[in-house]
């Protein structure tokens, strides 16, 4: 469970957010909406123990988030890219899975890839692919790396469709394993009985 209390956040004078209450729990998708700049990024961010609130408080498990508690239990996925321009695929994914102390798996790592990308060389430098396929790239973290938290600021951005359905059927699969699943974004997923919160 993760709850969010009397949250209040400011930007030198100006208050981004203010006093947000809600709570979600597992197996739960909690989509965040809202007009840009109306503070979704900024939200997340505090939901993930980056940023400190002006008020209020956010609760893992009525743990309060700190980065010990968000290193081990959240996967954070912002908006942007989070490579090595001069690491191929396969390097940035192994320096991935080093942050996160996760032993490569060759098998899962292959199958991750195809999934996403289909047939690709994994030697090849992240600046060399287009960007939907740095898009794609991000997704790998959800699928290698098992923490109970996903937080994705954005996630469909810049996706075609046959990879936006198979991003849904990620999430929903994630869902169905007692996961919590919070995300920014302009489109509704079709997934079955999310949570919709909206920022104003």
């Amino acid at each position: 469970m993760l709850n969010v209390s009397h949250l209040s956040f400011a930007r030198g004078n100006k208050l981004v957010l203010k006093d947000i209450n809600l709570s979600i729990g597992n197996s739960e998708v909690l989509v965040i909406k809202g007009s840009n700049g109306i503070g979704k990024s900024t939200f997340l961010s505090c939901m993930a123990g980056f940023l400190e609130p002006l008020e209020g408080r956010v609760e893992y498990f009525s743990k309060s988030i700190d980065p010990t508690i968000s290193a081990k239990n959240f996967i954070f996925v912002g908006e942007e890219n989070f490579a090595y321009e001069d690491l191929s695929i396969l390097d940035n994914i192994y320096y991935w899975l080093s942050l996160n102390s996760v032993t490569p798996n060759q098998k899962s790592i292959h199958k991750s890839i195809e999934y996403l990308f289909g047939r690709i060389d994994m030697n090849k430098k992240f600046h060399q692919l287009s960007y939907g396929q740095k898009r794609k790239m991000r997704m790998l973290l959800l699928l290698l790396i098992d923490k109970p938290v996903w937080i994705l600021d954005d996630p469909f951005n810049g996706l075609d469709k046959e990879t936006i359905s198979k991003l849904i059927k990620i999430i929903s699969m994630k869902k169905a394993l007692d996961g919590i699943i919070i995300m920014a974004t302009h489109m509704t997923p079709h997934i079955k009985d999310i949570k919709v919160f909206e920022l104003s």
